[in-house]
């Protein structure tokens, strides 16, 4: 999760930002674009499992904001990313990373834009993930083990 307060930061140092889950953070992401020339890459975050420990905009409120979103001149979205349950069984990852590529699918065609990049899974589920049409994956513990 990015806090609003260090967005103006990560645009200065990053250009990739992959956890934008409000209309207000990418209000400031691209404004603090605009103001140093560049377009900040971004992808959406969804909390599909309706986690409440996570953050991430639901189906419903991305469909509302993703129309003013994709008009922000500072932003360029690349795509959408979600974090799945950490203990979820095999089949519930499944379901939930085809829905997710679903998801995309409907805003692609809803929208009339592409979103090369799907993020989801990692460590411990990136196979499953990678399966289901993930083209980026969050690898931590595994490369230290």
């Amino acid at each position: 999760h990015l806090q609003t307060n260090k967005a103006e930061k990560a645009v200065k140092y990053f250009d990739y930002i992959h956890s934008v889950d409000s209309l207000k953070l990418a209000k400031i992401i691209s404004e603090t674009a605009c103001q140093l020339n560049k377009r900040e890459r971004i992808l959406l975050q969804v909390n599909l499992a309706n986690e409440e420990q996570k953050f991430g905009y639901t189906k419903e409120g991305l469909k509302k904001d993703f129309g003013e979103i994709a008009k922000m001149s500072g932003l360029y979205i690349v795509g959408l990313m979600c974090m799945a349950p950490f203990n979820a069984s095999d089949e519930e990852l499944r379901a939930l990373f085809s829905q997710m590529r679903e998801f995309k699918t409907e805003l692609e065609g809803e929208f009339n834009i592409v979103l090369p990049e799907l993020s989801m899974g990692m460590s411990n589920d990136y196979e499953i993930a990678v399966s289901e049409g993930a083209t980026m994956i969050r690898i931590g513990g595994k490369l230290f083990k």
